[in-house]
């Protein structure tokens, strides 16, 4: 089994993290500060591999839906080994993730996080610094953390159930220790992966570390929007999800958006 990628989240940090607004209020800026965390915990995605999806990249085959991570060009990866595809956990199709696709789609977008990047050029230092900062807001610090121990937190759980390393390989997109058979073999199957993938379900840490996310809704970045401009008034207010819903309604539409 190769060794873990980075630093790994212990369940407190984990808690603290999806506690935090960004999560239980979607008061955010930006999308991707959502997401991010939350597809590199439950696929073992890099955090470049998850600011670079395009929305051509979330497929489906039968009822498995998946990240295609590849390298098509403005797209890069780590090496060759790092071509490959990854089911969608139930997870994140649970907290909207499908909603949130179905959302880029209707607004004509062509990648997942189009803040992230500078005409054709993908930029995730703005992510990382951000996140950085919502690190620091929930007092988790420890030396080594980043976006990329959600990553290694998902590959400790391979590891604590000792799981097939040719499987834990392929989604991770590990070097195989094996060139040969790295060369002739062919790609696992879907559900194959797709039974691996669920098998990150952080149970051994004993919390269920998402609970306290509230699931995306169509709408989202311009309800956070109006939600922190109302808070930023009135600080302290309450406001039920139907006001909100009626200032989302009543605000102009954002012209579409291409790279």
């Amino acid at each position: 089994m190769p060794s873990a990628p980075a630093v790994s989240f212990s369940s407190q940090q984990l808690a603290a993290i999806f506690s935090h607004d960004i999560f239980t209020s979607h008061i955010f800026q930006f999308s991707y500060q959502f997401w991010i965390p939350l597809i590199s915990l439950y696929s073992g995605l890099r955090p470049s591999e998850v600011a670079q999806l395009h929305l051509e990249d979330i497929r489906h085959c039968g009822d498995i839906w998946y990240f295609d991570a590849n390298d098509t060009p403005p797209r890069k990866l780590m090496s060759r080994y790092s071509l490959r595809c990854v089911p969608i956990h139930s997870a994140l199709i649970d907290l909207g993730f499908l909603v949130f696709i179905d959302e880029l789609k209707k607004a004509d977008e062509k990648v997942l996080f189009y803040e992230l990047w500078r005409r054709s050029e993908l930029n995730p230092a703005i992510a990382s610094k951000r996140f950085k900062i919502l690190l620091e807001e929930v007092g988790v610090m420890d030396i080594g953390l980043s976006g990329s121990s959600f990553r290694a937190t998902a590959f400790n759980v391979h590891k604590h159930v000792d799981y097939n390393e040719t499987i834990t390989r392929e989604i991770f997109g590990f070097l195989t220790t094996n060139l040969t058979t790295a060369h002739l073999a062919a790609p696992l199957s879907l559900s194959i992966l797709q039974k691996a993938v669920e098998v990150l379900n952080f149970s051994h840490l004993g919390v269920n570390v998402i609970s306290p996310v509230k699931p995306w809704v169509t709408g989202c970045v311009e309800r956070s929007k109006m939600l922190r401009k109302m808070k930023q008034a009135v600080p302290g207010i309450n406001v039920s999800d139907e006001d909100l819903t009626s200032a989302v309604t009543s605000m102009p539409k954002l012209k579409k958006r291409r790279m």
